[in-house]
């Protein structure tokens, strides 16, 4: 069992854009990441991980399944600061050990939108293609480095798009984002390649709404996320699929 501090989890809905395409507040979308935000005493999901590595010539040289559970449990805006519990068998706990690559990911994306600790936004609205996209607002970033023997990073500076779509009712909703290092090509050592030069550190996500039993807010939650590491020495692909599973 592996103890995390983490963050994750809120709610789907965002007010509807004003009549005739007006653009949408930017408080609006943050309230939206806030309510992602919200706390739970315990939100369950069962994740089936798989881990693809290659060479930098293609070949595979590890393929791996397993499944581990997740337990997604509240987050503190003042504190910034949220938690999550990890565990597999024994069997798979190199699996779990991959799995936070996905997660890490997403738990940033929502960070990174999510209003500080003095609320005050940190996204960016636009129309694109027809629809509405919410970006982070970059700010100075520390330099790449990534957790020795990891496959995610122990800081970096990272972008991240959510794409936002209207509903039957009217209603936007968020189903799908992209979050992206951008401060590569740098150094670091990673489980199963060794000694690397990281090209590329990216993940996107689709996401579900999730209901706990006597609450009628629904969360939002990860359905599938693949992140893909780029690397001099080969490449890295981990493809996590999430559903709510019954508390054990």
């Amino acid at each position: 069992m592996r103890t995390i501090a983490l963050l994750i989890a809120g709610a789907v809905w965002l007010a509807q854009a004003g009549a005739g395409g007006d653009p949408v507040d930017p408080a609006k979308v943050t309230a939206l990441f806030r309510m992602f935000l919200r706390d739970s005493a315990e939100l369950p999901m069962d994740v089936a991980v798989t881990t693809l590595v290659t060479d930098a010539a293609g070949r595979e040289k590890r393929h791996t399944q397993g499944t581990v559970r997740l337990l997604f449990r509240g987050y503190s805006q003042q504190a910034e600061r949220f938690t999550m519990k990890s565990q597999a068998g024994l069997m798979y706990r190199r699996l779990l050990h991959d799995s936070m690559a996905g997660d890490l990911a997403v738990f940033k994306a929502f960070m990174l939108v999510a209003p500080g600790k003095n609320g005050a936004p940190r996204v960016k609205v636009a129309e694109e293609d027809g629809g509405l996209v919410a970006r982070n607002i970059e700010t100075e970033c520390p330099d790449f480095e990534m957790r020795t023997g990891e496959l995610f990073p122990r800081r970096d500076c990272s972008r991240v798009e959510f794409r936002l779509v209207r509903e039957a009712s009217g209603e936007l909703a968020v189903d799908h984002f992209r979050i992206e290092t951008v401060n590569l090509p740098a150094p670091a050592k990673l489980r199963y390649l060794g000694q690397v030069e990281v090209w590329k550190y990216a993940a996107e996500a689709d996401v579900q709404k999730a209901y706990l039993p006597g609450d009628p807010r629904p969360f939002l939650v990860p359905k599938r996320v693949v992140t893909t590491i780029e690397t001099n020495k080969g490449n890295i692909v981990l493809t996590e699929e999430h559903v709510l599973a019954v508390k054990k």
